[in-house]
């Protein structure tokens, strides 16, 4: 009997945490008009080849990502997050694009197992997208 308690309490704190979604999401992507304001398209007011550059050096930067290829010419990174306790393996895909205000970055994560990712890609794209604000002067 216990355990019943037990597993509505862990997924209880799954839907504070995670919310919704988590449970049944297993992707996540920026939009200008995302309701989470840390999901938002960022455009930054520089040059493409100094927002790519700083989009690569973010890559590189966070501990558990690896830089797949980058293609400054497709505008595109592609790059893998390894969760290292369950060894999983998550997709991230960056589009930049030259735009009339800036270079428009957009993130995708997905994973590639499992149908809820706990909002582990919400988290993923919050962490390239403040490691990018940080290298181009952005808060």
């Amino acid at each position: 009997m216990w355990w019943i308690v037990a597993v509505v309490v862990a997924v209880l704190g799954i839907v504070l945490f995670a919310g919704p979604e988590g449970l049944v999401k297993n992707v996540a992507q920026t939009s200008p008009n995302a309701k989470n304001p840390a999901l938002r398209t960022r455009v930054y007011a520089r040059d493409y080849a100094t927002v790519f550059q700083a989009a690569q050096e973010a890559v590189s930067a966070l501990r558990i990502w690896e830089l797949v290829s980058a293609d400054q010419a497709d505008g595109q990174i592609t790059a893998l997050v390894h969760i290292p306790v369950f060894g999983f393996i998550d997709d991230v895909t960056i589009t930049l694009e030259q735009g009339s205000a800036g270079v428009r970055v957009n993130v995708r994560s997905a994973s590639r197992v499992g149908k809820g990712d706990l909002g582990m890609n919400a988290r993923h794209i919050r962490a390239y997208l403040q490691a990018l604000d940080r290298r181009l002067g952005q808060s």
